[in-house]
């Protein structure tokens, strides 16, 4: 029941390897629409619309089919499924189809949180991916909520100096920004700095991103001199 399947190569066909143990095994899985994939029901599992399908381009279709591979094999709630939603999500995202993403990524959250609870690193970052999309389409009070709810998780489950800390707290400055929460979100993106200063270094590329933020704080506050100061930091990173 330990299955793991690679892409091998982007055709109509599509050959994946699939472990068992020590020993694997070729199968072949035909991109073919979803009736005539899976008329056994599974294709509800993924949740597909024909809006979707019309647009799908070739390398949405090759996720979905090494999806539809993993549920026939694995069933709807194993892990890599959660991985599997996730991805899909990440590749909508990047294609900036916002609505698909998020509908995929609350799919991977509700396996997660079903095979493993709510406060799981897991389900924390699909919260955060869902967080970001929210940030993206405006809806800000939605994407704190989100952010906040991961910060939560992260904080019970990883050292309070956690990277990953720092990066949920640059989410939330981001969001209180876009609000106009300025000393809110100043003091979040203060907070992800310490974090990174102690754990990256103070030459990482990602501090040069806070350093942006927090001179754009300053810019919106009318402290010029340290928004200078801040932007001067950040360059000398880059």
């Amino acid at each position: 029941n330990k299955f793991r399947s690679i892409a091998l190569r982007a055709a109509k066909v599509n050959t994946f390897i699939v472990g068992v143990g020590v020993k694997s095994q070729t199968v072949k899985v035909e991109a073919k629409d979803d009736d005539d994939m899976d008329p056994t029901g599974q294709n509800f599992v993924l949740g597909d619309t024909m809006e979707e399908k019309r647009y799908d381009d070739h390398e949405v279709k090759q996720a979905k089919a090494v999806l539809r591979f993993n549920l026939r094999t694995l069933g709807p709630d194993h892990v890599q499924m959660i991985t599997g939603f996730s991805e899909l999500g990440n590749l909508y995202e990047k294609k900036k189809r916002l609505a698909e993403a998020l509908k995929y990524h609350q799919k991977a959250l509700d396996i997660a949180i079903g095979k493993f609870g709510e406060e799981h690193i897991m389900a924390s970052q699909i919260i955060a991916d869902i967080g970001s999309i929210h940030l993206r389409e405006g809806r800000y009070d939605k994407a704190l909520e989100c952010f906040n709810k991961c910060l939560d998780i992260r904080l019970k489950i990883l050292e309070h100096d956690h990277p990953n800390i720092a990066t949920t707290y640059g989410f939330i400055g981001a969001v209180l920004y876009k609000q106009g929460k300025l000393e809110e979100a100043l003091e979040n993106y203060m907070k992800s700095l310490a974090i990174k200063l102690l754990r990256l270094g103070p030459n990482h590329i990602d501090l040069a991103t806070t350093y942006n933020n927090i001179g754009l704080i300053y810019m919106a506050k009318d402290m010029d001199d340290k928004a200078l100061d801040s932007y001067k930091k950040s360059l000398a990173i880059y």
